[in-house]
C-alpha cells in the first residue's frame, strides 16, 4: 500500500507541473546504516519554509514514525524506524513545498561487522595527539579556500598554517616507527570562523572535514591507512559548543537549541560545583550553560532534538570512518542526563569502544565523581573507561617544574583506589591545552626526560603531544 501511495504522489507531482528544484539545504545525518541495534533514526531537514512541506518516504522495512515541526518553519525532523530486515540501498525521500518538488536518494549502507574491529585502548597503547593544522602539509593546494574567511598565514602564531589530513597520512610510517599505536586528532571538521580557527573546537559544520584539511574521504583513507600500520584512531567529541558562524546560528530550530540568557553570560568554569553537595544551584547552572566565549554558543543538550543530533553525529563518524575510540572534550560542562543517554546509546552499538573524558580538575575525588563505578552497564554520568589525568599532570608539574617534593606524585598515586581502573586513564606531560613541557622546563632536556620516564612507566595509557619527541 505504501509503495502505491508513493507512486501516486510522484505521478501527482508530474500532473500538476511541480518544478523540480532544491528545497533542502541541509539533511543530516548525511547517510545511515541498516542493522543498527537501535532501529530509530531522526533526520533533520533544513531549508526555507520546509516546515510546511509534505514528506513521503517508501522503502521496504522503513517506517515514518513521526514528523516533527520545529519552532522555526525552516526545519523538519523526520523520525524513522528501520526494521532489522531492511536491506542497503538508496531510499527516496519525496518533498513537496507549494509548486516545488525535490526527491533525495538517501543512502542506507551495510554496516561493518563488529568482529575484527580494533576498538578499545589499554596500557599496551601509546596515544599521539596531533593538531592537524600544525603537523604536516601534504597538499598545499588546499591551504586557503575562497569561501572560508581565514587564509593560510604561517607568520601568524594563531593563524592557519596549512597542515592537513594528507600530511598526517604521509607520516604514518614515522608514527608507527616511534611506537605510536593510537592517533588522536583535535577536531578536523569545518571551522569557518574568521580567525583563530586552526584549533577546530568551534565547528561550523559538524558533518564535513574542513576543506583546508581535505575531504571526508581523505579522513576515511587516513584511518584505513593507520589501521594497516597497526595504529588505532580516536575522534575528539565536542558537545559543549559550536562556532558562532555555524550555519544553524542564523536560524535556530528552537529557541532553546542553545543555552541563552538575557545578556551574554560566560561560564564560571566552576567545575567543582557540580559534585559539590553544598554548591549554589546558580553556580552549577552558569558552569554548564554559560558560554566559553561570545564566539562559542553553548549547546543545550536538554533539548531532546539536540541530544539526538549529537548522538547520531558521534555514531555517524564512528561508522563512516571505522573509528576505534573517542576523547570527550570538556565533559563536565555538559548536562548529566544527556551524557547518560549518549553513553548508553554508544555502548549499545559499540560495546568494546573506549572513550575517555576531559574533566580538567587537578584533584582526584571531583574527577571520579564523573566516573562513579566505571561499569559501562550502569550509565550514571556516562560510564567512560578513563580520565584525562589532570591530577597526575599537576603533580608532575609541581615536582619537575615548580620544585615541589617528589611526594606530590606519590601522594596523587596513593589516591588511585578512588578510580574504578586507573590503568585506563590517559596520562601525559602536555597536550594542546597546556604549555609545552620543555618550555616550562626552560629548555632543560633532562627534566623532559624525567617526565617522559614517569609517564611511560606508571599506570595508565601514555599520551604524547606531537613534536615533543623532537624537543618542541
Amino acid at each position: 500500500m505504501k509503495k502505491h501511495i508513493f507512486t501516486i504522489l510522484l505521478s501527482l507531482f508530474a500532473v500538476v507541473g511541480l518544478q523540480a528544484q532544491q528545497i533542502v539545504q541541509h539533511l543530516e545525518p548525511l547517510s545511515w546504516w541498516v542493522g543498527m541495534q537501535d532501529p530509530s533514526l531522526q533526520l533533520m531537514l533544513h531549508g526555507p519554509n520546509i516546515g510546511n512541506a509534505q514528506i513521503a518516504i517508501s522503502y521496504p522495512g522503513v517506517t515514518v514514525s513521526k514528523i516533527n515541526k520545529a519552532e522555526s518553519d525552516n526545519y523538519l525532523y523526520v523520525d524513522l524506524t528501520i526494521d532489522a530486515s531492511t536491506l542497503p540501498g538508496k531510499m527516496p525521500i519525496a518533498i513537496v513545498l507549494g509548486k516545488k518538488k525535490q526527491t533525495i536518494l538517501y543512502e542506507l549502507q551495510a554496516r561493518k561487522p563488529r568482529e575484527g574491529r580494533q576498538m578499545g585502548l589499554s596500557q599496551a597503547d601509546v596515544v599521539y595527539l596531533i593538531m592537524p593544522d600544525r603537523f604536516a602539509n601534504g597538499d598545499p593546494t588546499n591551504d586557503s579556500k575562497a569561501d572560508l574567511a581565514e587564509k593560510a598565514n604561517r607568520e601568524l602564531p594563531h593563524g592557519r598554517h596549512g597542515g592537513d589530513l594528507q600530511g598526517i597520512t604521509n607520516h604514518l610510517d614515522y608514527l608507527a616507527d616511534l611506537g605510536v599505536t593510537a592517533l588522536w586528532l583535535t577536531p578536523f571538521q569545518t571551522n569557518a570562523m574568521p580567525e583563530y580557527s586552526y584549533h577546530g573546537y568551534a565547528m561550523t559544520d559538524m558533518y564535513h572535514v574542513d576543506p583546508r584539511m581535505g575531504t571526508n574521504d581523505d579522513y576515511k583513507k587516513m584511518v584505513a591507512t593507520a589501521h594497516d600500520k597497526g595504529v588505532k584512531v580516536l575522534m575528539d567529541v565536542v558537545f559543549n559548543q559550536v562556532g558562532i558562524k555555524h550555519w544553524w546560528m542564523a536560524d535556530l530550530p528552537f529557541h532553546d537549541w542553545i543555552n541563552q540568557f538575557d545578556t551574554f553570560t560566560p561560564t564560571n568554569h566552576k567545575g567543582r560545583s557540580i559534585p559539590d553537595t553544598h554548591a549554589a544551584e546558580i553556580d552549577k547552572k552558569i558552569m554548564v550553560e554559560g558560554w566559553f566565549t561570545g564566539d562559542m554558543p553553548d549547546m543545550n543538550q536538554a533539548n531532546p532534538f539536540m541530544i539526538k543530533y549529537l548522538t547520531q553525529w558521534t555514531i555517524w563518524w564512528i561508522e563512516f570512518a571505522n573509528l576505534d575510540a573517542l576523547r570527550f572534550d570538556t565533559y563536565q560542562y555538559n548536562k548529566i542526563p544527556a551524557l547518560e543517554q549518549w553513553s548508553h546509546r554508544l555502548y549499545q552499538e559499540y560495546p568494546n569502544i573506549y572513550y575517555c573524558a576531559e574533566v580538567w580538575i587537578g584533584a582526584t575525588a571531583p574527577q571520579v565523581f564523573w566516573q562513579k563505578t566505571g561499569n559501562k552497564d550502569d550509565h550514571a554520568q556516562g560510564k567512560f573507561q578513563g580520565q584525562i589525568d589532570f591530577p597526575l599532570y599537576e603533580a608532575l608539574c609541581n615536582t619537575l617544574i615548580r620544585g615541589h617534593s617528589v611526594s606530590a606524585i606519590y601522594d596523587i598515586l596513593t589516591e588511585d583506589f578512588l578510580y574504578p581502573d586507573p590503568s585506563r586513564n590517559l596520562i601525559f606531560w602536555g597536550n594542546h591545552d597546556t604549555d609545552r613541557f620543555l618550555g616550562m622546563a626552560q629548555g632543560n632536556v633532562n627534566i623532559l626526560k624525567m617526565a617522559t620516564n614517569i609517564i611511560f612507566t606508571t599506570r595508565g595509557i601514555p599520551q604524547v603531544y606531537y613534536a615533543d619527541e623532537i624537543l618542541f
